[in-house]
């Protein structure tokens, strides 16, 4: 991959500046592919985006506890292998408010990946979930280190 779609350029953030929001995102691989769901279009974050799931940390939660309960309540699967991916921080619109991603791979889980909040969700291969129009900057971002990473 010779250019980069998705440069990625962490926020300048202050010294001590806490991110007002944490979140743990999945990206879920099986046999190649990549599950990815799209937001709704009344999203206040990223609406109509394909994303990554996952989603904001509770009060006292870790990361990966949080990714084990969100993709139980979006998708119905129990994790049982996930792996730290990486840790982004981005100031999202609206407000410009400093958000950080705790991104994991999942390989294994239990239960059948379904959506159970009324989102669309897709199996693709990488170099289409790449190609895709639409695609959320950050999780495009993740996919081509995914892919580098590969070899």
């Amino acid at each position: 991959m010779s250019a980069r779609r998705f440069p990625y350029h962490a926020p300048a953030v202050g010294a001590g500046e806490r991110p007002e929001r944490e979140t743990a995102d999945a990206l879920l691989l099986r046999a190649g592919e990549v599950l990815l769901e799209r937001r709704p279009d009344d999203a206040r974050v990223a609406p109509g985006l394909w994303d990554s799931p996952g989603g904001h940390l509770e009060p006292g939660e870790t990361p990966a506890q949080a990714l084990a309960r969100e993709l139980a309540e979006e998708l119905g699967i129990t994790v049982t292998a996930a792996e730290p991916f990486a840790i982004l921080d981005e100031r999202e619109e609206p407000g410009a408010r400093l958000r950080r991603h705790h991104v994991f791979v999942v390989r294994a889980w239990s239960g059948e990946a379904r959506s159970l909040e009324g989102r669309r969700i897709a199996w693709l291969g990488l170099g289409k979930a790449l190609a895709l129009e639409g695609l959320h900057p950050l999780c495009g971002w993740c996919l081509e280190e995914l892919v580098l990473s590969r070899g």
